[in-house]
């Protein structure tokens, strides 16, 4: 089982990554349903370098405590290799096939399932956020005044990722 030392550490750094991966969803989101705009670009980016930051201040604030479990990089290497052969293979074969407009909700899933196998390495929190993501996914393209290609799973994908970050920011475990 892991300390609580290595959860608060593993949390935070993961909090970072989800704030920048989190705004990349949202932007391109934005971008996708035509709302790009200075204003609305600055304030995504903003809150992806507030939540890094306060992840970041967290950590400076308590020194690290080694893990319980080591750090997996070579199952973290895999996973996300084959996420993004996943996703650029999707990106490639599907207007192949006439089906362009399901890029996006198929990418959303690749990517909630590819929490999974991290989950239960690094942070059981991730369960729920490959949960939501693949649900997510599913739902939003059959919603009747939506369509595979709506922004709302973009944006729906940079939501979820940054609710993980504030839940891991504000997590309990690794506080004492």
């Amino acid at each position: 089982m892991k300390s609580s030392g290595s959860s608060f550490v593993g949390r935070r750094i993961g909090a970072m990554i989800l704030a920048f991966f989190g705004a990349a969803w949202i932007l391109a989101g934005l971008a996708v349903s035509h709302r790009s705009s200075t204003l609305a670009t600055s304030a995504v980016c903003a809150c992806a370098v507030v939540l890094a930051a306060v992840a970041r201040l967290q950590l400076r604030r308590r020194p690290p405590v080694p893990p319980a479990v080591p750090f997996n990089g070579r199952l973290y290497g895999i996973v996300n290799v084959v996420q993004w052969v996943a996703i650029f293979g999707v990106a490639a074969l599907l207007p192949a096939l006439g089906l362009r407009d399901w890029v996006i909700p198929v990418s959303i899933a690749i990517v909630g399932l590819h929490f999974l196998p991290l989950a239960r390495s690094f942070d059981s929190l991730y369960y729920a956020t490959g949960a939501a993501m693949v649900l997510l996914a599913f739902i939003y393209p059959f919603v009747p005044s939506l369509v595979p290609k709506s922004a709302a799973g973009l944006f729906g994908a940079g939501v979820i990722l940054w609710a993980t970050a504030v839940v891991a920011l504000g997590s309990v475990r690794g506080r004492a």
